[in-house]
């Protein structure tokens, strides 16, 4: 015997009312990929335990850039999983630091050509939406830096460091604008993002540190 229309219809809606298992929702939710933050540090090897970065735990990893390095390959993730990013960053000759810090934000590279900006290419990174958080100032109150970041066809610009004559740009405390800019990115399959310290108030531009959070994942 053939079912009646309104049959057929109740028993659908019978069907999209049923709950979905404690077991299978547990299923579904392992397959979201899980929260990807990763860290570069320029100038000063922290190690584990350095306890005072923007994001993330003390024993987090740190993917780390000394004077004269100009990349980075197999990139590492916070939790030190290895991923597929690679970073190549501009030539550069000079280290120094914060007084009154001892973490990630306390050494910077820059160049001794001051007539440059210092950029660094990132290659493979995972898709999806990402704060990047990009820390670029030097120890003096004008030697603060202008970001820019570029990704696909995207031209993300406008924000800088401090620069307002003050040492708070010294201040244990980490702010917005002050020690840092963070700017929210859209990453592409296959795009490259490209972040770029430019000079600003003096003629030196740096990076100090960077850290990706990974906040949309596609």
């Amino acid at each position: 015997m053939k079912r009646s229309t309104a049959a057929i219809l109740l028993s659908l809606l019978f069907l999209q009312a049923v709950p979905v298992s404690a077991k299978d929702g547990k299923k579904r939710r392992s397959k979201q990929a899980a929260p990807l933050l990763i860290n570069f540090n320029f100038g000063l090897d922290t190690g584990l335990g350095h306890g005072n970065a923007l994001l993330g735990e003390p024993e987090d990893h740190w993917n780390f850039l000394d004077v004269g390095m100009t990349s980075v390959e197999m990139v590492k993730a916070a939790d030190g999983t290895t991923t597929d990013m690679e970073m190549s960053f501009d030539p550069n000759d000079g280290k120094w630091g914060i007084t009154d810090h001892t973490g990630v934000y306390h050494a910077y590279l820059y160049h001794n050509n001051r007539a440059v900006d210092l950029s660094c290419e990132l290659k493979y990174v995972p898709p999806g939406v990402w704060e990047v958080f990009v820390f670029a100032h030097g120890d003096a109150p004008d030697q603060n830096a202008a970001v820019d970041i570029q990704c696909g066809d995207v031209l993300l610009t406008g924000k800088a460091t401090l620069n307002d004559g003050s040492w708070d740009f010294r201040s244990q405390e980490f702010v917005e604008n002050n020690q840092y800019v963070r700017y929210v990115v859209d990453v592409q399959p296959g795009d490259v993002m490209r972040i770029t310290s430019k000079r600003d108030g003096s003629n030196l531009s740096m990076f100090n540190a960077i850290q990706m959070r990974r906040i949309v994942a596609r």
